[in-house]
Formats: structure tokens, sequence, C-alpha cells
């Protein structure tokens, strides 16, 4: 699986309600997309940007959709952006059924000095205990192997456990957005 994420910072011309317009146009399109394991609509009014997450079950599907018009009509509303992608290595869901509501993208550097295997371990236990949490519907950790760097992201149900979500409190950076519309094609299977 990969995870792909890009962020379109609104620009004067490009406020909040319209991506709010464009997403209840536009999001019902990912439902039932091949090869996508889910899309989250997501925006962050108070730093004004609409960045969508993404995983894609292969490599194939990700490229299928960067070359389709899916992408090509966003590059024509937003200018091409910049797409950041990282191989997922874990993925589950939590007991939370409701549709989520927020998310929280937290981003850490691996020191070059720590063993890769004990990151994929330390990750994996911390997303066992993840996926524990009440109000969590899912949760996904991924590796950039070019920057290393970790991306854990969470999707809640709940406003107020998304604000306790951070896995790591020493997390480089912390990302918090309102999902719009999720698109989980695939259901929860």
């Amino acid at each position: 699986m990969l995870a792909l994420q890009y962020t379109v910072r609104l620009k004067a011309d490009v406020d909040a309600d319209m991506i709010r317009r464009r997403v209840a146009e536009r999001g019902s399109l990912y439902d039932h997309h091949p090869g996508l394991v889910m899309k989250s609509f997501l925006l962050n009014e108070e730093d004004q940007v609409y960045a969508p997450f993404y995983i894609w079950r292969s490599e194939e599907d990700w490229k299928q959709f960067v070359f389709g018009d899916l992408f090509a009509n966003l590059a024509q509303a937003f200018g091409r952006p910049r797409v950041r992608t990282w191989f997922v290595l874990g993925f589950g869901h939590g007991a939370c059924t409701d549709q989520p509501r927020f998310a929280v993208r937290e981003v850490d550097v691996i020191a070059p000095e720590t063993p890769l295997e004990a990151v994929r371990e330390r990750e994996a236990a911390l997303q066992a205990q993840m996926l524990t949490k009440p109000g969590l519907y899912a949760h996904s950790i991924a590796l950039d192997a070019d920057r290393w760097e970790l991306v854990r992201y969470s999707l809640w149900c709940d406003e107020a456990a998304s604000r306790n979500a951070a896995v790591g409190a020493q997390s480089d950076c912390v990302n918090t957005y309102e999902v719009l519309h999720f698109s989980e094609p695939g259901g929860r299977g």
C-alpha cells in the first residue's frame, strides 16, 4: 500500500466555502474508485489548507490516479501540487464505525543511528495501542525512505478524542484537519 497527500494553500480567491462546495460536488467520485483503500478530504481552515490524504492498494493504482482525469482536474483548478508519497507500514481500523470527522497527521524524523527494525517494532506497538482508543476510526503508519520520516495518520469520529490523538508527545510536526468527506471503496473489510 502507498499513502499519498498533497496540500493546496487557499489563496485569496479560494476560500473554505469554495472547497466545501467542491468536495460536496466531487467527493462521491471516489466512493467506488478502483484501487483506492481510502481518501479523506481534509481542510484546516485556520491554516487555510486543503490537504486530501489517500491510501492506495498498489503503486499501479496510485499511478493510474496521478496520470488520470481526476488528478488532471485538480491540477487545472489549483495548479499541480507537490505530491508526497509514503510506503504504508501498518493500517488498521479502530472501534468507531461512524464516519470520521477529524484527522491528525504526525510526522517524525527517524534518527540515523536508530535501527530500522527497532522503529518498525516500536511503531507496531504504538499502533496496537492506538487501535484501542475510543473514537478512533482508522490509523496508519507510513515511511518516507527519502527523508527518513514516519507519518502517523489517524481518523477520528469524535473531536474530543482527536484532540488527544498524537501518539508521540515529541512529534516533529502535528497537523489537525476537519474531514469534509470520507471515501472507503472497499469498506472496513
